[in-house]
């Protein structure tokens, strides 16, 4: 009996041999088509429980994926710690205003996090999600990482500097972030996620150097993902991660996604000598495939990504929302295909 779409993701994301690679995005999956089709756009989709449902459902019944997750901002943890959101537009996510937190302050964790901002939505929306097309597709949670989350709580440039001049100063406010990601996560497994995907964005190369990383971002990424490990965790971090890939891998996480600049021989070969068993996710590269591709530029990208060995054939970021359907359901690939017939 052949494996459905939810069970193929989930044995491709702990690295386990499948009939075919599994198709799905683990970062944000909205786009203006879908949007068209369904009804239903942004900012409603980021505020309404039943709206960012059936938009996140589309990357199932639209796009043909494997997963499904929510939700499509990275703003909800900063949100309910304190940062000024706003809202964005039909075209645009909510992105962070304002910054709660200067350096050589004490962070605060509010007790009532879960109550506050948009948490409570979220978990809403993933409890829907899950109801509906729970048993036909994988259903992921989204939070983002603790290095990430510091970032906005105090600003991203006197961050940056931070890690530089004081790097002491933020074991505090890393604190507070993995406390919050980890309490959200939980609710979101607690609403029904088969999985958790942590975005920790601004622990890339192209914002810290491979030591920061692994000073500053690496040890609140194991201790989250050890907090959460009753389910699979995803650890994505955007950019060229080569230097730290041996760190990654030692978080914990079930698999690792990244953007295609990265060497996934290396990261193979990593992932062999570290003995450990990790799906690897991504191989589509968001601009250049996608947003000003077309769908013959993502159907050769995909059959690569195949014959490179991915578990999971994906964007290696969010989908960029102007990107049409035609182009990503051109990522799902027929046994036929890989096998050059």
């Amino acid at each position: 009996m052949r494996n459905g779409k939810r069970e193929i993701f989930m044995k491709a994301i702990r690295g386990e041999a499948t009939e075919r690679p599994s198709i799905a995005c683990v970062n944000q999956t909205g786009t203006y088509e879908q949007m068209e089709a369904l009804g239903v756009k942004w900012p409603d989709a980021n505020f309404d429980a039943d709206l960012m449902a059936r938009l996140a459902i589309g990357a199932h019944t639209i796009l043909d994926f494997d997963a499904v997750r929510v939700p499509f901002c990275q703003t909800i943890e900063e949100e309910a710690l304190g940062c000024g959101v706003l809202i964005g537009d039909d075209k645009n996510l909510p992105s962070i205003a304002t910054h709660p937190y200067d350096i050589g302050m004490t962070p605060h964790f509010p007790e009532d996090f879960l109550d506050r901002g948009r948490v409570k939505v979220l978990c809403k929306a993933l409890k829907k999600v899950k109801e509906e097309v729970g048993g036909e597709v994988a259903v992921m949670g989204g939070v983002i990482g603790p290095f990430t989350i510091v970032g906005e709580l105090i600003g991203i440039n006197d961050f940056l500097i931070a890690t530089l001049k004081n790097p002491k100063m933020l074991h505090e406010f890393l604190r507070v972030a993995t406390k919050a990601a980890t309490q959200l996560a939980r609710a979101l497994l607690d609403a029904g996620a088969d999985a958790i995907c942590i975005e920790d964005m601004l622990a890339s190369m192209d914002m810290i150097s491979p030591a920061k990383y692994k000073e500053l971002a690496w040890p609140w990424e194991e201790e989250l993902t050890s907090r959460i490990s009753s389910a699979p965790v995803i650890l994505h971090i955007c950019g060229r991660v080569n230097p730290i890939i041996k760190h990654m891998i030692a978080t914990g996480a079930t698999a690792l996604s990244f953007e295609p600049k990265t060497d996934v021989t290396a990261v193979k070969q990593a992932i062999k000598e570290e003995g450990k068993q990790v799906g690897i996710i991504g191989g589509i590269a968001t601009m250049e495939d996608l947003f000003f591709g077309d769908p013959e530029k993502a159907k050769s990208s995909a059959l690569r990504a195949a014959e490179e060995g991915y578990n999971v054939i994906a964007p290696g970021c969010s989908i960029p929302p102007g990107t049409t359907t035609e182009t990503l359901r051109a990522m799902l690939l027929r046994e036929t295909e890989m096998l050059g017939g």
